[in-house]
């Protein structure tokens, strides 16, 4: 301390020697200073990297860092401080950086073992050195997520080089696997650059462009979108990942899913899985919550905008409708048979007793009426979807029993003159029927099967789904029920 004090005051002699320019002082002390301090640095960096490991060798540069700083504000004139600093920073930090980085224990090490403190370290030593110095990091940073992510896709690859499961077998271990390790990665990654590197936007232009490249990748035949698609569906559906788990754990997954969705530069192509996926759902009564589908639209949406999810809405908003339009055809039908019945009987009052020839003509035309669903003890629920929101799906042409027809043909009707300027056409591709049978006064299974086979069972409860597209705009689902015993 007396040292520095009597140091001092022989510094302010030559401060005072011209204390509005300060030429003494730059010209023969200063000069001279900044010279000395750049041998020294540049002797002290050689001695510390041949003995040091990188964590050291961060530590001790930042004790000579904060020594220095000590220093100048201890003896020098306040304008030397940024220069003689700067000297410092170049000869022990810049000037061998890549031998520091690259090192025993190097950078790399210090993100493979998440050396929190060691790597905030590094980053607020080399914050001060200029852009270029960060960037030499963030490219070493950029290499460790593409590497890490690299190993994730090869490790889902068999030896052969072949995919071993389908593509629903796959996505699905995909989203327990490839999608899951993913997202592991990539919250502990941007928890390196949120923390220790501070959210520096250098560090998330690293991030970003390294998990662009793995999160655009292929496992053999299926892409990493393709399986983010399937690990949503497997969360979505009724008995999937989501059944019996908390609420909050479900938002914090949909959350990191949707962080990683963001990443796919082919969006459309996520898109497209995702649709069919939920048309399975919506169709099939698979979905295990539609408050949960809403919240996962709603973070696509924020993500992406209000049009590249307005197809996706639709989809939901067609479902919800499509209940209250199912009510409204049973109210149609029962109104329609009750006005009919109130006419025969009127007509029956009103006019002469018939002959033989009028009985026998009607006793034909109540033979060649087909019953309806409803007649014959069924149930029937319409779905009214709009063709521009679904997936598209092959046409069959299928001869369908009487009662069937029958029924169809009365939809048509309450529909067409609900919407008069639409025009129905079926797809019977996506159909499905379900079985059930009681014999004798027992009940037996269901039985779930695709309505093109082949299933020839009498006597039986029939649940039976069509599919039906209105030609130009809407597309519907008819579940019917037909009811009889032995």
């Amino acid at each position: 301390a007396n040292q520095r004090i009597t140091v001092r005051k022989a510094i302010n002699v030559y401060i005072a020697m011209d204390s509005v320019n300060l030429i003494i002082y730059r010209n023969t002390l200063e000069t001279t200073i900044i010279k000395d301090t750049a041998e020294w640095y540049t002797s002290r960096c050689s001695y510390l990297l041949s003995r040091l490991n990188c964590p050291q060798f961060l530590k001790e540069a930042e004790a000579d860092v904060a020594a220095e700083e000590q220093r100048i504000t201890d003896l020098f004139h306040a304008t030397s401080r940024n220069k003689i600093l700067a000297v410092v920073r170049e000869k022990l930090l810049k000037t061998r950086q890549m031998e520091i980085l690259k090192g025993q224990m190097g950078l790399h090490a210090l993100l493979n073992h998440s050396k929190i403190q060691d790597l905030a370290r590094l980053y607020k030593l080399y914050s001060p050195c200029g852009h270029s110095s960060l960037v030499n990091i963030a490219q070493i940073v950029r290499e460790h997520v593409s590497n890490k992510g690299a190993r994730i896709l090869a490790d889902a690859r068999d030896p052969r080089g072949r995919s071993s499961s389908s593509r629903n077998s796959a996505a699905a271990a995909g989203g327990d696997g490839v999608v899951a390790e993913l997202v592991r990665l990539h919250e502990h990654c941007l928890g390196l650059v949120e923390g220790p590197f501070q959210g520096s936007p250098l560090f998330h232009k690293s991030l970003k462009e390294a998990l662009e490249d793995v999160v655009n990748s292929r496992v053999n035949d299926v892409s990493v979108g393709e399986m983010l698609a399937g690990r949503f569906h497997h969360i979505l559906k009724k008995g999937g990942a989501s059944k019996g788990a908390p609420p909050e754990k479900l938002n914090q997954e949909i959350s990191q899913l949707v962080a990683l969705f963001g990443y796919l530069t082919d969006k459309d192509h996520f898109a497209e899985f995702y649709r069919n996926d939920l048309a399975w759902r919506l169709l099939h009564n698979k979905s295990a919550s539609m408050d949960m589908e809403r919240v996962v639209i709603g973070k696509l949406k924020y993500s992406c905008g209000a049009q590249y999810t307005s197809k996706i809405e639709g989809m939901v908003s067609d479902a919800k409708t499509s209940i209250e339009s199912s009510a409204e055809f049973g109210k149609w039908v029962k109104a329609r048979a009750s006005r009919s019945n109130k006419s025969t009987k009127s007509s029956s009052l009103s006019s002469s007793p018939p002959n033989d020839s009028a009985i026998a003509s009607g006793a034909t035309r109540r033979e060649q009426a087909s019953p309806l669903l409803f007649d014959l003890g069924g149930d029937f629920n319409a779905r009214v979807l709009t063709s521009g929101f679904w997936p598209s799906h092959p046409e069959e042409n299928l001869v369908l029993p009487d009662y069937m027809t029958a029924t169809l043909g009365e939809f048509e009707k309450y529909y067409m003159d609900k919407f008069r300027r639409r025009r129905l056409k079926w797809i019977h591709s996506v159909a499905t029927v379900t079985i059930g049978a009681t014999f004798k006064s027992r009940a037996y299974g269901e039985i779930a099967t695709h309505i093109t086979q082949r299933t020839t069972i009498k006597h039986c409860t029939t649940i039976h789904q069509l599919l039906v597209v209105p030609s130009p705009s809407h597309i519907l689902t008819y579940h019917y029920n037909t009811v009889g015993t032995q």
